[in-house]
């Protein structure tokens, strides 16, 4: 799920948490463990503690920021101090939500630095759908860290960024070195080449499905294979709000060192005037294991695993 913030320049600096993340010298050092759960919409969720309480938290590496619900906050009886409105923006409109300062938020036995959060009811996190989800991890808390997606085998694993740049996966087996590219909220943009043509793509656990943008395949010089043939579905954006997305064919995608045939993939066709990018979805990883050195801005990409 991608999510913006547009805050004043003071505001920005106060709203957004940080984390204690060691400073390895050489090799994987795991700093926290976690075992993921999924929603009804097959998207991640790890066990987060706020002062000592569990809150159950989706990871998006598409989002630029952490947050809370307000249900959540209620529910547990957590006490914080609450400051200034924060603006978000995303796929099909804005909200108004509130900063809040907790004691003692941690990620397995990591404590993260500057304890804030966001206490918003963004997208579809906490609603009926998702019963049981508190709130969202996003980039602010994982990019200080390198991090290993192995959604195949549901775990989620924070390592300290190293003084030199990884060699290694934290998994057997072969892999695909693909250095990306950071986008303006510091998520993993990675070449998702399309008909021949690399297109960037954000890395987005939060997003349930691959989805590619129209400019970003025009802009390539991509035209899908059925036009003729293309489905027209619905889809959800930011605050529950409908947009529109069209399953289209295309000759072959790939990513990493594998390569995908005639696939069918999901295209956006009304987010151009928001800008915002093409996404490598839940559908992706639940499938592959993928290491994210940001200490090196390198992936590392294995092959699909069998049974998954």
């Amino acid at each position: 799920m991608r999510q913006t913030s547009i805050l004043a320049p003071l505001a920005l600096l106060l709203a957004l948490p940080s984390c204690s993340a060691p400073v390895a010298t050489c090799g994987l050092i795991p700093v926290a463990d976690l075992p993921v759960t999924y929603t009804s919409g097959h998207r991640p969720v790890v066990t987060v503690t706020i002062a000592g309480k569990p809150v159950h938290m989706l990871v998006d590496s598409g989002a630029a920021d952490s947050f809370l619900t307000p249900q959540a906050y209620d529910r547990l009886n957590l006490v914080g101090t609450r400051d200034f409105d924060i603006a978000s923006s995303g796929v099909s409109g804005d909200m108004q939500d509130h900063k809040v300062i907790m004691e003692n938020i941690m990620l397995g036995q990591t404590k993260l630095d500057n304890d804030v959060l966001i206490l918003s009811n963004f997208g579809d996190v906490g609603n009926a759908d998702h019963p049981g989800v508190d709130g969202l991890i996003g980039e602010d808390v994982l990019e200080p860290f390198d991090v290993g997606w192995d959604l195949p085998d549901n775990r989620i694993t924070l390592f300290a960024k190293p003084t030199c740049p990884p060699t290694q996966t934290p998994w057997p087996g072969d892999y695909a070195e693909v250095p990306f590219t950071f986008d303006e909220t510091r998520a993993p943009m990675l070449p998702y080449a399309v008909d021949g043509q690399t297109i960037p793509a954000i890395l987005d656990s939060g997003a349930a499905t691959t989805l590619l943008q129209q400019p970003d395949l025009a802009q390539a010089g991509v035209k899908p294979q059925a036009m003729a043939s293309d489905r027209g579905l619905a889809g959800i954006g930011i605050n529950g709000r409908p947009a529109h997305v069209i399953e289209e064919q295309f000759s072959s995608v790939s990513i990493g060192a594998e390569t995908y045939s005639d696939p069918w993939i999901m295209v956006g066709d009304s987010h151009a005037s928001l800008e915002i990018p093409s996404l490598v979805g839940e559908d992706f990883l639940s499938r592959h294991r993928v290491f994210i050195a940001n200490s090196s801005q390198t992936a590392f990409i294995g092959l699909t695993v069998q049974g998954h």
